[in-house]
């Protein structure tokens, strides 16, 4: 009887020593994660009033667009002093995907990156939502259709909702 006691002690020492381990790992996860955010803010803020810097205008706060110049009225097909512009009758619906034209590139690997706002460019498979990245894909589509394989270009909507491109290389 006495081993048996002993026995249940030791299993029991066991899964209190564990428990408050696990409870110890977990707190130090949320603070990491916390100071994680939090770096990642700061990096944002950082990259922002830099960038307003060297464009010369006065910091903005970090998740407002950067406006950008007018964009020119243009034809179907037109060239003009930033690229080529293409304005295609396809509704994409950028304008409820982000306010401001959306960056785009894509390199000879068919590997696509987008920026939109003033976030950071990533890699189009990271945009999770399934609006946004439907959308998206559908500017890949006609992008690649129209300049090749390789390309950057900025994609908005214009006032009638068509897709509006314009290529920068």
């Amino acid at each position: 009887m006495a081993g048996l006691v002993v026995a249940l002690l030791v299993v029991l020492a066991v899964v209190v020593y564990y428990g408050v381990r696990l409870a110890r790992a977990s707190r130090q996860a949320a603070a990491s994660a916390d100071r994680l955010r939090e770096f990642v803010r700061n990096q944002e803020v950082a990259a922002q009033t830099g960038t307003d810097r060297l464009l010369g205008q006065e910091p903005t706060a970090v998740n407002q667009p950067v406006p950008l110049a007018a964009q020119p009225a243009a034809s179907p097909t037109s060239a003009v002093a930033g690229g080529e512009v293409v304005v295609s009758d396809a509704r994409v619906g950028l304008a409820g995907v982000a306010d401001a034209p959306v960056y785009m590139t894509c390199d000879q690997q068919g590997t696509v990156q987008v920026q939109l706002g003033a976030k950071p460019l990533t890699p189009l498979s990271y945009v999770l939502d399934p609006r946004a990245h439907h959308a998206l894909r559908v500017v890949v589509g006609h992008a690649t259709a129209r300049f090749g394989q390789s390309w950057s270009v900025l994609a908005w909507d214009d006032p009638r909702g068509s897709l509006t491109l314009r290529r920068l290389s």
